[in-house]
């Protein structure tokens, strides 16, 4: 199977009418990954802000739409279909995992990151 990543730069927050642009430097790695079925893979997305606490995970296969393949809130790992584990520490780092690749997995996969999000009500 072969394997895709691609690193994240921009992060856009909106908020009523006005939204916000900032530049954070999310990794993640590694950039190509080739494997052949059975064999595990561990894709890294790393970030250095820790107001930053969940790391999202998307799929692309060829010729469709992205996929939300999960996220990691803080701790929490989590366990999604396909076979696909996310764990790590949101505040630095998060691990998109198969412990036995197949053919499906074969695509492009992209991490994002996110700031808690709190309003007044």
């Amino acid at each position: 199977a072969l394997l895709y990543a691609r690193v994240v730069f921009l992060i856009c927050f909106f908020n009523g009418l006005t939204g916000l642009c900032l530049m954070l430097n999310v990794t993640q790695t590694p950039r190509n990954l080739f494997l052949v079925t059975g064999e595990s893979m561990n894709i890294t997305c790393s970030h250095h802000d820790k107001t930053y606490d969940k790391i999202f995970w998307y799929q692309q296969s060829n010729g469709q739409n992205l996929e939300h393949l999960g996220f990691l809130s803080f701790k929490q790992d989590f366990v999604g279909e396909k076979g696909f584990t996310i764990t790590g520490d949101a505040e630095k780092e998060a691990y998109l995992l198969v412990s036995s690749v197949k053919a499906e997995h074969s695509a492009v996969y992209f991490c994002a990151v996110s700031e808690q999000q709190s309003w007044d009500i």
